[in-house]
């Protein structure tokens, strides 16, 4: 990730912090791959691999199965299945994917989430 498109993902992060706020929702923080397959090859943090989930769990000493994740990308939610998540939770607004894990939920909107 070249240091443009890290500010832009930080102000954008700041933004989506600030709204869940508004809506009483509790934000810790976040993690991001800063890696390209292209430019820096493979890693375990890029989704759909859940080297990232792995280590936020480990950092805040959190339970899998007590734990959520909401995205966007169907990658997403295969990183949060791969963590054994108690819940993923696809957002998709074209209703064009179908859940196809026993911990696998979609909404149209993040409201519903």
């Amino acid at each position: 990730m070249e240091r443009r498109e890290k500010k832009e993902f930080h102000e954008f992060m700041e933004i989506f912090e600030k709204r869940l706020r508004l809506l009483g929702v509790t934000f810790d923080g976040y993690s991001y791959c800063p890696h390209h397959p292209v430019f820096t090859g493979q890693c375990k943090c890029r989704k759909p691999k859940p080297g990232m989930i792995f280590d936020i769990l480990k950092k805040e000493s959190l339970v899998p199965s007590e734990c959520v994740l909401i995205g966007d990308k169907l990658t997403d939610i295969q990183a949060g299945i791969s963590a054994n998540l108690g819940m993923n939770i696809l957002l998709d607004s074209e209703r064009q994917w179908k859940a196809n894990h026993k911990s696998m939920y979609i909404v149209d909107s993040f409201h519903k989430a």
